[in-house]
């Protein structure tokens, strides 16, 4: 492959600046070498080879996050984070009564949280034993599509994307359509992704849990959020560090059994590792978010008028 790609969010020259043949994530080799390069330019990075959906179909299993239910002190640290989720759409959002749309729904955790709270609630969500799952369980049908494939026949007052971003294929081609079809007037698009610049990247490269490639087809920078926002047509654009004690204890348990000691990582077990991690490390998360926090996240509004800075 060469060692110099065009960069899809502004065009400009990028480098090679990771080679992977190693699923850190999921603990597994591999089926095709991947690299990442990184843009200079927006400080973004970018996974190749550049799949389509149905060739990436074969890298997400049972296994992978999204599909797997939060016990004990994972499930108490997932609700603490839809806690403050909530209060910040609420705080961006002058109506009371409200429509949210939401990117990539999943199992419906954050729907289901939302409903809780008298949130008329919908979504999209690829996955047809997901969709089926949120319907019997909430009543809410999600739409069937893929991100870059949806298109909005109606507006909403608000529209997230919670770690989907940077899964799909043309993340332009999805803010366009959110600002264009998606948001009525004064409505928000809130956004959390991984911070491809993040001092955590930076400190453990390759070993850095929020990679996650090849699932994560980007890694994004402030400037290239910003960048891709305001070519959207959105004009207030916020970007806030978020700390997630998790994403360093995953960052560090990949890094020790596979760089310290990979011959004893079947004698470790991995949720028991992350679970003790997160609570030695939490202090040092702190620190490091001070530096550059491991995820951002995004609160845009579409028109001008009372400003959410």
């Amino acid at each position: 492959m060469k060692n110099l790609q065009i960069c899809k969010i502004c065009e400009s020259e990028t480098k090679l600046r990771y080679v992977l043949e190693f699923d850190y994530l999921l603990m597994s080799k591999l089926q095709e070498r991947q690299e990442i390069f990184r843009c200079k330019n927006c400080q973004s990075m970018e996974t190749f080879p550049r799949y389509n959906n149905r060739e990436l179909e074969k890298y997400y299993s049972t296994e992978y996050s999204t599909a797997v239910s939060k016990k004990n002190i994972l499930r108490y640290l997932q609700q603490i984070k839809y806690t403050f989720d909530f209060r910040k759409i609420m705080k961006h959002t002058s109506n009371k009564k409200i429509k949210i749309f939401d990117f990539g729904a999943g199992y419906g955790e954050f729907l289901a949280f939302l409903q809780e709270r008298n949130i008329e609630v919908f979504g999209l969500e690829p996955t047809k034993l997901a969709r089926d799952f949120v319907f019997q369980k909430l009543g809410v049908k999600l739409f069937p599509e893929t991100a870059e494939n949806f298109n909005f026949s109606e507006k909403y007052d608000v529209v997230i994307m919670r770690h989907v971003l940077e899964h799909v294929s043309d993340p332009q081609k999805v803010l366009n359509e959110i600002f264009e079809n998606g948001l009525g007037h004064n409505s928000i698009c809130m956004i959390k992704v991984p911070n491809g610049n993040s001092l955590e990247r930076k400190i453990f490269g390759r070993y850095w849990s929020c990679l996650d490639i090849p699932r994560h087809r980007f890694h994004f920078s402030k400037k290239s959020l910003r960048f891709m926002l305001k070519k959207a047509g959105f004009t207030n654009v916020v970007i806030n560090s978020e700390m997630v004690p998790m994403d360093l204890a995953r960052t560090v348990s990949s890094w020790l059994r596979n760089k310290i000691m990979p011959k004893r990582q079947k004698f470790i077990n991995p949720q028991i590792l992350d679970a003790l991690l997160i609570i030695i490390l939490a202090p040092l998360s702190a620190i490091l978010s001070i530096f550059g926090a491991s995820r951002l996240i995004v609160v845009a509004q579409k028109n001008e008028g009372k400003k959410i800075l």
